[in-house]
């Protein structure tokens, strides 16, 4: 609902038509359901300046725009032609050029499923797995025991290895999906998932406790704290990178499509 609307003329000046100049400014606010949404900041600009009949003649124009938008979540966007930064945990907009609403079903009996739009996680504490469905195409990845890893889950094409060690997901819109492993009971030479954190902007989720061998149950938190948990994640950690011109992934350090083969417990 737009609330505010003001204009400002700034400047003119000009002596017939030897020479003018005039400058326009403009702000524009609105308020969405969650409060204070954005406000729209425009100017423009000309100038004219004739020495004569037979002279030379010059004309400039100049426009720019930007505006400022605060998310519900109380994090700050602002952009300016062409540019934009951080959006907010549950703005449909994050300001990365996606529109996406996520969502979580909660946690039942160990289980869990995170809807982050294009892609979904189903989580399930009986068997330390999250199985990553790309909502586009179908393909999934599923990550299991201690700890496994199916590429084209479910298919003829299926193929599996095993890792040892925390593992990234970098999916489109700047969405990272990071699992960090525990020991197992009793053996250190194997480990299991048991977090999650997902993170785009601002925006984030947490998984706890996913490993069937960690006494606590499964958490599955929701919040605005994305850039404080992506600085928290283990550097060096392998990284897959979304196929952006098919499924599957691209692994980061070869930059080739990823295989079994890419993973060594």
């Amino acid at each position: 609902m737009q609330f505010s609307q003001q204009s400002f003329p700034r400047s003119s000046s000009g002596n017939g038509p030897s020479g003018s100049s005039a400058s326009y400014f403009s702000q524009q606010s609105s308020r969405g359901p969650g409060g204070f949404s954005q406000s729209t900041f425009s100017s423009s600009s000309a100038s004219y300046n004739r020495q004569g009949f037979g002279g030379e003649s010059r004309c400039t124009h100049s426009e720019s725009q930007a505006y400022a938008r605060y998310d519900n979540c109380g994090g700050y966007d602002s952009r300016s032609a062409g540019s934009s930064s951080h959006g907010g945990c549950n703005s449909s907009d994050n300001g990365f050029g996606q529109s996406s609403q996520w969502s979580d079903t909660g946690v039942s009996n160990g289980k869990s499923s995170i809807n982050l739009g294009d892609y979904t996680l189903n989580l399930n504490k009986a068997d330390s797995s999250m199985l990553l469905t790309n909502t586009q195409t179908g393909n999934q990845t599923k990550i299991w025991g201690d700890p496994h890893i199916d590429l084209n889950a479910g298919t003829s094409d299926q193929s599996s290895g095993m890792f040892n060690g925390p593992l990234s997901f970098e999916l489109p819109g700047h969405t990272q999906i990071s699992v960090g492993t525990q020991p197992g009971n009793g053996n250190s030479n194997v480990s299991y998932a048991d977090s999650v954190t997902i993170t785009q902007g601002n925006r984030a989720y947490t998984v706890n406790g996913l490993s069937e061998q960690d006494s606590a149950p499964l958490t599955v938190q929701r919040g605005g704290n994305g850039f404080a948990l992506a600085q928290q994640i283990p550097q060096g950690a392998m990284t897959l990178i979304a196929n952006p011109s098919g499924t599957g992934w691209i692994n980061s350090q070869t930059h080739a499509a990823v295989t079994a083969s890419d993973f060594k417990a």
